[in-house]
């Protein structure tokens, strides 16, 4: 009983992750919008996975999705960083002050 116990608890934590990601990523789109952000739905997606990058959904994706993830969620946390004068992966957002 234990066993199905963690099992369970495995596979709920990662749909949790998963389905909160996809809400957290239409919250950040629709602000986007609001704000006159020019971000796509799949890039605030992407930034919903910050803080979940240890999870075995994060960890599942294709090396090529958790690098394009990685570099987005630096770009916006910050701005100044290394992604600077990277155009495919430069933040959307001003930072705040």
């Amino acid at each position: 009983m234990l066993y199905n116990a963690k099992y369970i608890a495995k596979i709920h934590t990662q749909d949790i992750a998963v389905r909160y990601r996809n809400i957290i990523g239409e919250a950040l789109y629709q602000f986007a919008l609001a704000k006159n952000i020019d971000a796509s739905l799949e890039f605030c997606k992407d930034l919903a996975w910050s803080g979940l990058q240890q999870s075995r959904a994060f960890l599942a994706l294709t090396t090529g999705q958790k690098e394009t993830i990685d570099a987005r969620i630096k770009a916006e946390k910050d701005p100044y960083g290394a992604t600077v004068n990277d155009p495919f992966n430069s933040p959307k957002g001003t930072p705040c002050l």
